[in-house]
């Protein structure tokens, strides 16, 4: 019988597929991503039992608890009083070497808690102990009650039915164990999942349209109108970026243009951001005129470092009278805010003067240019222009990596592969932007391979394409032609014939008279209050109210509307306050004369008063209306009678 641990509980909270997997005995690749955060868990481990005296017979390493569905094993169990009460309380510690504290650790040690509170261990605190500096922070399980109940029924669930989960990529994918055998599963089912920024809401919502594909999506896009004059960048169209994908060409809403600036400086950082610690600042600086090229990186070994890699940065950076910076998407700009905080604003002349000067090149990305990416990373653009990093497996996850094997072993091979890496960064950021510039000075056709204008879409054969449809059958052939032939009359030649005009006008007079005018006007109060008699009435609502009832002639029945002066009133007497009834009584007798002598259903007595009489009464009501019938079934019946 599979058992449920507290690594299957991670990772159900992390991709449920995963869980899945884990759960049948699975096993996949470890990332280095994984095999690293392991290796940092022991050493943290060991560091933090180091600090607790083994001779305290309160505190258990290493405890399993659980029976039947769910076993796990505890890093440390503490046994301690409550403050408040006096009683025992068992309180768990999980060991992370993350640098913070999210969500989904804090809800897995109150689930934690839970299931020791299942095992009859009382427990209303957890602890998390994370980072390289120990810290600690605790988990009052009362927070969680619902979340951990919700979380333990669904593991329970999710364990008896054991069926396979939906998928889609997220974010958790690039350092999971089985990111290869997902990926090849998107990619053979061409997921909507692989476009960058499409959400599980948005993926939700393109399915029950009946899309499933990037190739189906691609095929929603159409041109629109765009304003001359754009404050914000527009929102990213994944249709047009599919689109991109499909005819495996960069489509061009506009042009980008870039300020003509003796120096192009491309900045890059590199920082461990959960420690707001950022070690290394690469700059690549380029002389338009001159072609004089400056490549510089800037390391600090610890935080300490920081202001004097700052320092020098900004010496590079005095020396250039007139210069441009370029970097991709704000996360460089957001930390050298953050770092010249940090320094009190030390800075702040020298990062008024970069932000000033300051160009996001991967704004274009989501506004003007549709290159054919999955994604609009750095890395993704840069391959599909031809750009090359030095190392293939070169990525910002790695750039972590390598720094925190280079914190462990302090060996050079891994500080230098993260200066190469920041500088290819920069390097490929450069590429980048050459790119764009030939853009620019690029005679676009509808003939070209590699780029298309959304422009010239309108134009083409598969899009907005106005024609004769096949239809099947002639008769939705001569619909079609009947419909054309009013829309043509009613809104085009409306407007340019005078006498088509004329000629709509008078049928829209013939046909707009009322088809049910209001047929009596009651301009007093009603006479006796139906709770006590009484002849004195105010109007609350002043407010007129058509009364619909129908009225029974020698020849036929018709019906009748009265104008009512108000739509509630309030006795004097009694206080009572009431409104008059929507439906008369005389509507209420022809009902249940149809629904009883003729046993005619409620919904075809509904389409009979709209058919005959335009009387619409939801079904709802019509219901009321029979189960009232038999409280004045005798008064109703000769009435009735008496009336017909």
């Amino acid at each position: 019988m599979n058992t449920i641990g507290l690594n299957i509980a991670k990772a159900f909270l992390e991709c449920r597929y995963k869980a899945h997997l884990l759960l049948d005995g699975n096993v996949g690749d470890k990332s280095t991503y994984e095999l690293l955060m392991k290796e940092l868990k022991e050493i943290y481990k060991n560091k933090f039992l180091g600090t607790v005296k083994t001779a305290d017979k309160s505190i258990e390493f290493n405890r399993k608890i659980g029976s039947g569905k769910f076993n796990f094993e505890l890093d440390v169990l503490e046994l301690a009083k409550d403050q408040h009460s006096g009683q025992s309380q068992y309180i768990p510690y999980l060991i992370l070497p993350d640098e913070k504290v999210i969500a989904e650790q804090k809800l897995l040690a109150a689930f934690v808690c839970s299931l020791l509170n299942k095992e009859d261990c009382q427990s209303s605190t957890a602890r998390i102990v994370y980072g390289r500096r120990q810290k600690t922070t605790s988990i009052a399980m009362k927070h969680y009650v619902d979340k951990s109940q919700k979380l333990l029924k669904d593991l329970e669930k999710f364990m008896n039915e054991n069926n396979e989960p939906i998928r889609y990529r997220i974010k958790h994918c690039q350092i999971c164990e089985f990111k290869d055998l997902c990926l090849a599963d998107f990619r053979e089912r061409d997921d909507l999942s692989l476009l960058g920024g499409m959400g599980e809401k948005q993926i939700m919502k393109l399915n029950n349209k009946g899309i499933f594909t990037v190739n189906q999506l691609s095929y929603t896009y159409r041109p629109r109108r765009r304003k001359k004059k754009v404050v914000k960048p527009d929102r990213l169209e994944h249709s047009l970026k599919a689109l991109a994908l499909r005819e495996k060409k960069t489509f061009v809403l506009d042009v980008p243009t870039f300020p003509n600036t003796e120096w192009d400086v491309f900045l890059d950082l590199e920082g461990l951001t959960d420690e707001h610690f950022w070690y290394l600042i690469g700059l690549l600086g380029i002389n338009q005129k001159t072609g004089e090229r400056i490549e510089r990186s800037f390391w600090a070994d610890t935080q300490e470092d920081t202001e004097k890699i700052l320092t020098r940065f900004s010496n590079i950076i005095s020396t250039l009278n007139n210069f441009t910076i370029f970097h991709y998407g704000s996360y460089d700009m957001q930390a050298l805010k953050k770092i010249n905080k940090r320094l009190d604003g030390d800075f702040d002349e020298l990062l008024a003067k970069i932000l000033k000067n300051s160009v996001n090149i991967l704004s274009f990305f989501t506004s003007d240019l549709y290159p054919p990416t999955f994604t609009n990373g750095l890395k993704d653009i840069a391959q599909y222009i031809g750009f090359n990093w030095s190392d293939e497996n070169a990525s910002g996850l790695e750039s972590f990596i390598w720094r925190q094997k280079w914190e462990l072993s302090n060996d050079e091979q891994f500080k230098g592969k993260l200066i190469e890496y920041n500088l290819n960064d920069c390097d490929a950021l450069y590429t980048v932007k050459k790119w764009i510039d030939g853009i620019r000075d690029r005679n676009i056709t509808p003939e070209d391979n590699q780029f298309a204008e959304t422009g010239n879409l309108q134009s083409r054969g598969s899009y907005n394409r106005w024609g004769d449809p096949n239809f099947q059958s002639t008769e939705f052939k001569e619909i079609n032609k009947f419909a054309y032939f009013d829309y043509q009359r009613e809104k085009i030649y409306l407007r340019t014939n005078k006498k088509v005009k004329r000629a709509v006008r008078r049928t829209y007079k013939k046909f707009s008279v009322k088809g049910n005018p209001v047929d009596k006007v009651i301009s007093y109060v009603p006479t006796d209050c139906p709770t006590c008699g009484h002849n004195k009435f105010y109007k609350l609502n002043p407010r007129r109210k058509i009364h619909i009832n129908l009225k029974f002639m020698k020849n036929g029945v018709k019906r009748w509307n009265t104008l009512l002066p108000g739509s509630s009133f309030k006795c004097a007497a009694c206080g009572d306050e009431f409104r008059p009834y929507k439906y008369g009584r005389n509507l209420l007798i022809w009902t249940m004369n149809q629904y009883i002598t003729y046993l005619v259903s409620m919904p075809k007595i509904g389409n009979m008063l709209t058919e005959q009489f335009n009387i619409f009464i939801p079904e709802t009501v019509a219901i009321n209306l029979n189960l009232h019938w038999p409280k004045n079934i005798g008064k109703h019946m000769t009435e009735s009678n008496r009336s017909f």
